[in-house]
């Protein structure tokens, strides 16, 4: 078997995960930025809560568009219809490193902005 015909189902799922994950990412980001820079302390926590909870889909929805296209594979394995525990262990602990990224950001952000001053 050549390493090109494992590789390439292999892509196609990281891409369909990405499709999720890439553009809601940027959102999270986005709105996590532009809220570092807002007045108000519950102005900053709430857009970073929706930040969370934009990345937090994004991880979840891309965890099923990856396992959709695995179980949609040519021949798929036995794992691809797994008892889905990667979705529930996405959706019960997602929340954690969407809130480590993007809290990680607003702290550099805000150490920077301290600094400039």
């Amino acid at each position: 078997m050549s390493l090109a015909l494992v590789t390439a189902p292999l892509e196609e799922r990281f891409a369909a995960f990405a499709l999720w994950l890439v553009p809601l990412a940027l959102v999270a980001f986005a709105v996590t930025v532009w809220g570092a820079f807002r007045a108000g302390w519950l102005t900053r926590l709430a857009t970073l809560l929706v930040g969370v909870g934009a990345l937090w889909f994004g991880l979840l929805a891309g965890t099923g568009a990856y396992f959709a296209a695995w179980q949609a594979e040519p021949d798929p394995p036995a794992e691809a219809f797994s008892d889905g525990g990667s979705n529930v262990f996405v959706l019960l602990f997602g929340w954690l490193p969407a809130l480590a990224l993007l809290g990680g950001l607003r702290i550099v952000i805000a150490l920077a902005r301290r600094v400039r001053r």
